[in-house]
């Protein structure tokens, strides 16, 4: 499932996390597993009407832009990429970052059910969190998920693509790249 996510943000005098995380809302996709085939080398530069960010993203991914961020889903709707964006109001450290990360992992991933397995946490020199995990999608296969946090300009990004466990090691340098790409 590729989820799409609405956030607000919270503002005080101490360093505080926007609050609440955001929260997923679910996006239909079909329920087989078709054979995916997928073209990473024509890709195109989606910008958000706010202007706050742009991505890249495959040519012929179909694109459903929210007013906090954008979903890119590829044709067969099995992998997608994710942006979500709050006003951070303030900066913030390392370590409140990677707690924003992992709240919303908990928080959209790591529920009854869902078989939640952390698989890595990584810091980046550019100061953002980057984590992979693996959940049992109740209506598909098990989905492997890369999740970026990272701040820019005030704003916090979360960035993350997502894939059937069967496809994520074809995919997972091309999807990496898309998510770096902001």
């Amino acid at each position: 499932v590729v989820v799409a996510c609405n956030g607000s943000s919270s503002t005080g005098a101490t360093a505080q996390l926007p609050s609440p995380a955001p929260t997923a809302t679910a996006i239909d996709v079909p329920t087989e597993t078709p054979v995916v085939s997928l073209n990473f080398s024509d890709t195109s530069i989606f910008t958000h009407t706010s202007r706050l960010f742009a991505i890249n993203h495959p040519n012929d991914w179909q694109i459903v832009e929210q007013d906090n961020g954008v979903v890119a889903l590829s044709p067969a709707n099995r992998i997608g990429l994710t942006v979500v964006f709050t006003n951070g109001d303030e900066s913030y450290s390392s370590a409140q970052l990677e707690q924003y990360l992992l709240g919303f992992i908990a928080q959209n991933f790591d529920q009854a059910g869902a078989d939640f397995e952390a698989l890595s946490l990584e810091q980046r020199a550019d100061r953002s969190i980057a984590a992979d995990f693996s959940v049992q999608d109740p209506e598909f296969d098990r989905m492997i998920s890369r999740v970026r946090v990272v701040q820019q300009d005030g704003m916090i990004f979360l960035v993350y693509a997502s894939a059937p466990e069967q496809l994520w090691q074809a995919y997972s340098e091309p999807l990496q790249a898309l998510v770096d790409s902001l």
